[in-house]
């Protein structure tokens, strides 16, 4: 009996060909996935990379900031001083301090710029790859120290507040760092002061009148040694701390107790005898020494005094106030550890004040 033909038969080349379609399906499903996986890891790392660049610009805007504390707070001391100055030309005058913002822009390879004239819409500052806004907030109080004239001693508290915002360099499709950048802040504390004499005082800046007949303000307490004042003597001592005239228009004070031999002059005692520099005292309030390093040569030490409050350079005989007490440099050594405050070394009280 013949056998029947099957219901169907297996045609070998659609098989085939269905197999080819599952196969190419199948590796177009994986190549789609390693590209979503590859994207995603390149998104990643590139986001990584521009938000590390991000931080890096707005660190660096961040250590700018810092190097302008020093220059604030001086220009506070110097408008406090300005202001107290004022007041002492006129006692109706209020004392007052006014609060700042300050808009600056840089790169990490141009360095930075900041001052009053930019502003928050200027383009430069708008198209900065580093952003910088530093403020500068007062709060001034006053101690009396004296009901009759009023006088007493103004305090301004400082608080800086800043802030750096830095982007990547380069826009990415990956991550939008470029747009909204890094934002990193600071914020300082610090505080000037200034006398204020009263109504019938002199400015905190000067030597006051204690009484005697020195300029400006100190008091004699003693006499060049002569022939007319001492008659036979061959001599006197001087005691440390005392000052006095010579030749009607110099000043000196004496550090330590010294043999003054007559016919001499001061100058034959330049280890013991310190001539006062005319003018007005350095005022050093809210000093707390040189902050850097120890052992810096006095060249060193006016950079930063000039840096600090823009005054001239200090030298032997200049007087300076710290903490309303005055002193003297007796001093200028090649080398000293500046960060001593008066009356440390190298600094001498003035007496009798």
């Amino acid at each position: 009996m013949p056998l029947k033909p099957p219901l169907c038969s297996i045609n070998k080349k659609g098989s085939a060909l269905a197999f080819v379609i599952i196969i190419s399906a199948a590796l177009i499903i994986m190549v789609m996935a390693l590209f979503v996986i590859s994207g995603s890891s390149i998104a990643a790392s590139d986001s990584g990379i521009k938000a590390r660049e991000a931080y890096l610009s707005s660190k660096s805007g961040i250590e700018f900031i810092k190097s302008c504390v020093i220059t604030a707070v001086s220009e506070a001391q110097g408008s406090l001083n300005d202001q107290i100055a004022e007041k002492d030309s006129d006692p109706n005058h209020v004392v007052s301090m006014q609060d700042k913002t300050f808009y600056g822009f840089g790169s990490l390879s141009n360095g930075f710029t900041m001052d009053g004239t930019i502003t928050e819409s200027s383009a430069a500052y708008k198209n900065a790859r580093i952003k910088i806004v530093f403020s500068v907030a007062h709060q001034l109080s006053f101690d009396e120290t004296d009901e009759t004239t009023g006088a007493g001693t103004y305090k301004d508290a400082i608080t800086i507040t800043a802030s750096s915002t830095g982007k990547s360099e380069k826009a990415s499709i990956f991550t939008d760092i470029l747009e909204k950048g890094v934002l990193l802040t600071f914020k300082r504390t610090d505080e000037v002061t200034a006398n204020y004499s009263g109504e019938s005082g002199s400015s905190g800046n000067v030597i006051p009148d204690t009484g005697g007949n020195g300029s400006p303000g100190i008091p004699v307490t003693d006499e060049w040694p002569t022939e007319e004042n001492n008659p036979g003597s061959g001599g006197d001592v001087l005691s440390g701390g005392s000052t006095f005239i010579y030749n009607g228009v110099a000043y000196y004070v004496v550090m330590y107790n010294t043999w003054i031999e007559v016919g001499s002059t001061p100058s034959d005692y330049p280890n013991s005898i310190i001539l006062i520099n005319p003018g007005p005292a350095r005022d050093m309030n809210g000093w707390d020494g040189y902050p850097l390093t120890y052992n810096k040569k006095l060249p060193d030490f006016n950079a930063w005094l000039h840096l600090r409050d823009g005054g001239p350079d200090i030298k032997r005989g200049d007087k300076v106030i710290y903490n309303g007490v005055y002193y003297i440099l007796r001093d200028e050594p090649s080398s000293v550890s500046w960060v001593n405050t008066p009356p440390g070394y190298p600094w001498f009280i003035i007496p009798n004040q």
